[in-house]
């Protein structure tokens, strides 16, 4: 069992160290550079212009995603009460930040970028105590999360999105997170070892592009915000983003296994600390 897990866990990290040596060595080709506008001309790249591009919140965002995308990866179902404060927290997260760009004036907050991440961070944490106090909630959340970040996984398959709509888009959204939900009931444990592999492994990339900025997490950034009309983030499909895209899948099929493995004789969470 060793032998296989080390494979396992060699196997995750390979595939993630080839995800971030391919966005950082192609990210001049990208067609979605770092710049105050949110475009930028291959041409004109310069290295340094992506490290200053890099400002101390996207670096607090990155190392979040990164630490907590390793966790639900690995450990998702094994230590179920941190998932359920984990998956609450990013479900608040997602709903702080989707509240604070729908009602952000044309002009931004004052200190706009520390309003959308720790404002999004507050509600975050308040969300993740509540469902330590209601399990059967918290059983749903992960399952709706699950729902939620594969929707916007689908939708970064196109430019725009593929579903430009806003209306249509939203519809669709909540369908799979209210899928997520039902399944969640229905097969406990396979749906929580799916929905936090996926999670993680989408948490993973999207910290490794807060650093690489190759243009992966602005599908979710459009998706979200896209309720408020003075938002001009504009998602494109790239080769780096499809990079990513497919690290998702690879790093989502080895968590899953790495999970089976480890939880093999454990069907339930009933009785975790």
């Amino acid at each position: 069992m060793s032998e296989f897990v080390n494979g396992l866990v060699n196997q995750t990290f390979n595939n993630a160290m080839g995800s971030v040596g391919s966005a950082i060595n192609g990210i001049g080709n990208s067609s979605v550079l770092p710049s105050a506008g949110g475009s930028g001309n291959a041409s004109n790249f310069n290295p340094g212009d992506v490290i200053h591009a890099i400002t101390a919140n996207q670096g607090i965002l990155g190392a979040i995603c990164l630490g907590l995308g390793c966790y639900l990866l690995i450990l998702g179902f094994k230590l179920f009460k941190p998932t359920l404060f984990i998956m609450g927290f990013i479900a608040g997260g997602v709903l702080g930040y989707t509240g604070l760009m729908r009602f952000r004036p044309p002009e931004g907050y004052q200190s706009d970028a520390n309003v959308l991440l720790f404002g999004s961070m507050a509600v975050g944490f308040v969300c993740g105590g509540i469902l330590l106090c209601i399990i059967q909630l918290g059983i749903a959340i992960v399952g709706g999360v699950g729902g939620l970040f594969l929707a916007l996984f689908i939708l970064g398959f196109k430019n725009l999105g593929l579903i430009e709509d806003g209306v249509n888009r939203t519809i669709f959204i909540c369908v799979m997170v209210v899928a997520g939900v039902v399944l969640a009931f229905l097969l406990e444990k396979h749906v929580v070892i799916v929905s936090s592999s996926f999670v993680g492994a989408y948490g993973i990339c999207f910290g490794i592009d807060c650093f690489a900025q190759t243009g992966f997490a602005r599908a979710s950034e459009m998706f979200l915000s896209s309720g408020n009309s003075f938002n001009i983030t504009v998602f494109q499909v790239n080769p780096k983003v499809i990079a990513l895209t497919v690290s998702v899948v690879v790093i989502t099929l080895v968590g899953i296994l790495l999970q089976y493995r480890i939880n093999s004789t454990k069907r339930s969470h009933k009785g975790d600390k």
